[in-house]
């Protein structure tokens, strides 16, 4: 390695190289110091480090029952930082190039997304006049047909729904940044849901507050966390049938990627619906629900309509046979 400089030192450089939320820069320092620390009581010379080192680390990590997707988060910060050095000229060549992923990159995903009929079926669980089911109600309808993050919905404040020039548009707080920067244009039935919710909330409502609230007597009135919201669409997942850890508060994300491809939206509105910097990190995460290419549309508007005509198909009379 071409400099003399600690190991420790050379990590701190690159995160303060990286642009990179703090929390991110959290994850990357503990990931790479515990790797450090292994090569360490292993004998492995990080400066002289080999890909079958990295083999080595990553079997490391199998054998202590790490799951895949926490294995591929270790994983990804030794490529970033491997590839870094590369950059600065500290190595020659990239040991981490061809360490493989331990998920299955292809199909990860499939399996969580939801239909639209059992998306109707998860909205039908709060078909109550509460406070709570009108919130869940506006939850699930929200996250399902936008595509938000549990963290992008509690960052979610009165004042991010706003109407421009006739269209209601929410400014998010995209998951790895620093501001509300994220613009998603909604149709009206979205906003109509969370307004009716509104209606139930008690006291005047103004900008700062949260769009959805805690409604139980010790915390009532405080914002919702990503873990709460998980917990509410798991349990309502539950009671729907879909009692499997493949169903979670992000298949609602997976379900509005592949409700948006039904409904004939193109790869860059998707891409924007779902708030990826990226156009290959959209690419990926059709192909791992099985979708190869899609044709066109606005993803929100087309997924609205599309839920709509499946809404009206469903209630239909069913014509006798006799």
């Amino acid at each position: 390695m071409k400099t003399d400089k600690p190991i420790m030192q050379l990590i701190d450089d690159f995160i303060a190289d990286m642009d990179l939320s703090p929390g991110t820069c959290k994850l990357y320092k503990k990931t790479l110091h515990y790797w450090v620390n292994w090569s360490v009581e292993h004998q492995r010379e990080f400066r002289d480090v080999v890909p079958a080192d990295l083999v080595t680390y990553k079997r490391h990590l199998k054998d202590k029952g790490v799951s895949a997707s926490t294995i591929d988060s270790y994983l990804t910060s030794v490529r970033k930082f491997c590839r870094w050095l590369v950059g600065m000229e500290y190595i020659a060549k990239n040991p981490a190039e061809q360490l493989g992923w331990t998920r299955d990159r292809h199909g990860t995903f499939i399996k969580q997304s939801l239909s639209i009929e059992q998306v109707f079926k998860l909205m039908e669980v709060h078909k109550i006049n509460s406070a709570v089911s009108k919130r869940n109600f506006a939850l699930i309808d929200l996250m399902a047909f936008t595509g938000l993050r549990c963290i992008e919905v509690t960052r979610l404040n009165i004042g991010d729904i706003k109407n421009v020039s006739g269209r209601w548009i929410l400014q998010v707080w995209r998951k790895g940044h620093n501001e509300k920067s994220g613009i998603i244009v909604v149709p009206e039935d979205r906003i109509k849901t969370i307004k009716e919710y509104w209606n139930y909330r008690p006291g005047d409502l103004n900008d700062n507050q949260p769009v959805f609230v805690n409604h139980s007597p010790r915390s009532s009135g405080t914002r919702l966390t990503p873990v709460c919201i998980s917990r509410i669409i798991k349990a309502t997942l539950r009671k729907i049938g879909l009692n499997s850890n493949k169903y979670t508060a992000h298949s609602l994300r997976h379900t509005a990627a592949t409700l948006a491809y039904k409904a004939g939206s193109e790869n860059w509105e998707i891409q924007l619906l779902l708030g990826h910097a990226n156009p290959r990190q959209t690419e990926h995460y059709l192909r791992a629900l099985g979708i190869q290419s899609v044709d066109q549309g606005r993803a929100t508007e087309k997924i609205n309509d599309y839920a709509l005509k499946q809404r009206i198909h469903n209630k239909k009379p069913i014509k006798s046979k006799e």
